[in-house]
């Protein structure tokens, strides 16, 4: 709306007639300056200034262009200098207030505005833009003030209700952030932002059809805005519509190439398709536009852990907390992927951090925290701690199957496996499809020589898992404790199927290959195992049983050697290294291996076969003839069932962080 009537060339003639007339220069500059023609009003406002060095308003007038061209530092002079010519201009007030607010000067902007407020108390441009302020500084509840403030000086203006919407989301107050929105959409229906953030509302509260369709409609109306096709692209996401959700990312990405948000949400896509190569290319797509970006970082250090990219992620993990030291999700990410490198003690100081920043029971990162920090305590035998954990978590969430499968586990590493029957099948019916969970019933069934049981359990788990390896394994477990050889070598055969590299289901192959007397075969599988891992001792052991069965002692002593200088404890390596020894006639050293076997027997309460072994060495070293060989059942001796890889997962849930159009500042 034209604050001067007159037409333009009026005023231009009026100019040429009183060329050293303020007022008339100062009407042509207004005029210029509402037709859009900036240049030509700076030119006159300072004319006017020339003319006239303390006329307030044209200062005012040329700090506003000033500030609608980012020149801050000139726009700032112009202000100061009109408020301090005309300090009841509230105007100037308010357009100081925008400037120090830009270059981060919130306090001394809260002071401007409130100046302003002083001589005009019902200026609700004002109360708005200190609403933003306060918002900014987190002083949250008198941001709210503000808006308010200014919704009741000026009901009919949107940009308070969305951004008074805004605040209330983010307390957490999703019914008053909705009635906001909604209010905003009865002022103008056609106002994009309101449709965006009542999307984002619908989506928080679980209600994904009708965010899709303010998204939609949103983008009926500005079929160009960005922010609505990345929300929408996002929402067909969680619909699982995924290729739909690429194209709309691809189409922000052919108007904006350099839109950040739209290549961090097609990563997370190809993540949720588990392409991790086309995630981490994304992720770091996004990155290289916005390198202060931690939740886009922290997400591509979850992509290349899954690619067991482990040095890589950490590193993404501990760049993000450079930029964030007290980002919970970072530190949670960190800590993970300590413990998937067996770090548990440097895991322990990283996770324990979490709970310093933030000591809510009810936060979803002091939750997942609590979890790793039981896993990691679990890792290094501090089963008692790991309860503790895991009860903390119970105590907030009693439905938590992680936490109520790895109490279980506490209680197994402990031998209450009664206990650990009750944790794994409360934790089976929150989550019947939680295959570790199932695993590790089976594994405590067996414990209690119920192989019918663990049978089931593992049948379950094949259910949810046709294709694990780890529950093959255990299903050959059951299968050879009851007896059926040939369904366990079948079951081992499936986990290497699915994992070749699964050097238990190699070690336990073998066990049950040699208890059907196919001792090549079985010497095979060992070795197998051991070119995967060298320090493999359970397999090493075997693989000198087999040496021992064979009659080559030699061998099956220098196989014996290894598998304790892998494991010192291992106590049937230490037994059969001592008769291997005396039956090639070392008396001296079979005694010393003889008496170290004794000993580690009875440490562990089994007198019993501390006994047996003396005798058998004893024999061996007092008669001329050989006795007889080892019976093939003894392949089973290092494990009293063939092993089962270790039934328990780091908790890992990955960040879910989403992105909205906020509210805008306005100036006048």
């Amino acid at each position: 709306m034209r604050t001067y009537l007159r037409p333009l060339e009026e005023l231009q003639e009026m100019v040429r007639d009183h060329p050293e007339d303020p007022e008339a220069h100062y009407e042509l500059a207004v005029a210029l300056f509402e037709q859009g023609d900036d240049a030509a009003s700076c030119r006159e406002w300072k004319k006017v200034l020339d003319l006239q060095p303390d006329h307030a308003r044209a200062l005012s007038f040329l700090g506003i262009v000033y500030l609608r061209q980012g020149k801050l530092g000139p726009a700032q002079e112009k202000f100061e200098e009109a408020v301090r010519l005309h300090p009841r201009d509230h105007n100037a007030w308010n357009n100081l207030g925008l400037v120090l607010a830009r270059q981060k000067e919130f306090e001394r902007a809260l002071e401007c505005w409130n100046e302003a407020l002083k001589v005009q108390p019902e200026y609700a441009q004002a109360w708005y833009n200190m609403g933003l302020v306060l918002a900014n500084l987190d002083r949250l509840e008198e941001a709210i003030q503000a808006y308010s403030k200014a919704i009741a000086l000026n009901p009919e203006d949107v940009y308070p209700h969305n951004n008074l919407g805004l605040l209330h989301a983010r307390l957490g107050d999703l019914e008053a952030a909705e009635r906001e929105f909604l209010r905003a959409l009865e002022i103008d229906p056609d106002d994009v932002y309101a449709h965006n953030n009542l999307g984002r509302i619908f989506e928080r509260t679980g209600r994904i059809p009708e965010a899709h369709l303010e998204f939609e409609r949103a983008l009926e109306i500005a079929p160009d805005d960005v922010y609505a096709r990345n929300n929408l692209g996002r929402i067909l996401g969680k619909q699982k519509r995924f290729d739909e959700a690429i194209e709309q990312f691809h189409r922000v990405l052919k108007t904006n190439p350099h839109d950040p948000i739209a290549y961090h949400n097609l990563g997370r896509i190809h993540a949720q398709l588990l392409d991790w190569e086309k995630a981490v290319a994304c992720y770091r797509q996004t990155l290289e536009l916005n390198p202060r970006d931690t939740y886009a970082r922290n997400n591509l250090g979850r992509a290349l852990l899954s690619l067991q990219q482990l040095e890589e992620a950490e590193a993404e993990f501990r760049h993000s907390l450079s930029l964030a030291d007290k980002d919970s999700f970072a530190l949670n990410n960190l800590g993970l992927c300590l413990l998937r490198q067996n770090r548990p003690e440097e895991a322990l100081s990283t996770l324990l951090r979490v709970l310093e920043v933030s000591s809510d029971p009810l936060d979803e990162q002091v939750i997942l925290a609590r979890n790793n920090l039981g896993f990691a305590l679990l890792s290094l035998g501090r089963y008692q701690e790991a309860m503790a954990c895991f009860q903390e978590v119970l105590e907030t969430r009693p439905e938590d199957s992680y936490a109520l499968n790895h109490m279980g586990m506490c209680h197994a590493r402990l031998d209450h496996l009664e206990h650990a029957i009750e944790f794994y099948q409360r934790a089976l019916t929150l989550n019947p499809h939680d295959t570790d969970a199932h695993n590790n019933l089976g594994l405590a069934w067996l414990g209690l020589n119920d192989a019918e049981a663990a049978l089931a359990a593992f049948h379950s788990a094949r259910e949810v898992a046709p294709q694990d390896p780890y529950t093959y394994n255990n299903l050959g477990l059951a299968y050879a404790c009851l007896g059926d050889l040939t369904e366990a070598i079948n079951s081992f055969r499936q986990a290497l199927r699915y994992d070749p590299q699964d050097i238990y289901a190699y070690n336990n192959l073998g066990i049950a290959l040699a208890r059907q007397q196919l001792l090549d075969e079985a010497m095979e599988c060992w070795n197998r195992a051991l070119n995967l891992e060298p320090h493999y001792a359970e397999a090493r052991f075997n693989l000198g049983l087999g040496w021992y069965e064979k009659g080559n002692h030699a061998e099956a002593i220098r196989e014996f050697q290894q598998a304790l200088e892998s494991d010192a404890n291992l106590l049937p390596a230490r037994k059969y290294l001592a008769l291997a020894l005396a039956h090639l006639g070392d008396e001296s050293e079979a005694r010393t291996q003889m008496q170290w076997a004794c000993d580690l027997a009875v440490r562990r309460g089994n007198q019993e076969e501390a006994r047996h072994l003396q005798e058998e060495v004893e024999a061996l070293l007092n008669t001329d003839s050989s006795p007889p060989t080892v019976e093939i059942e003894a392949l089973t001796e290092p494990a009293q069932t063939p092993e089962a890889s270790p039934p328990s997962r780091p908790a890992s849930r990955p960040p879910s962080k989403a992105r909205g159009k906020r509210g805008r500042r306005r100036r006048r």
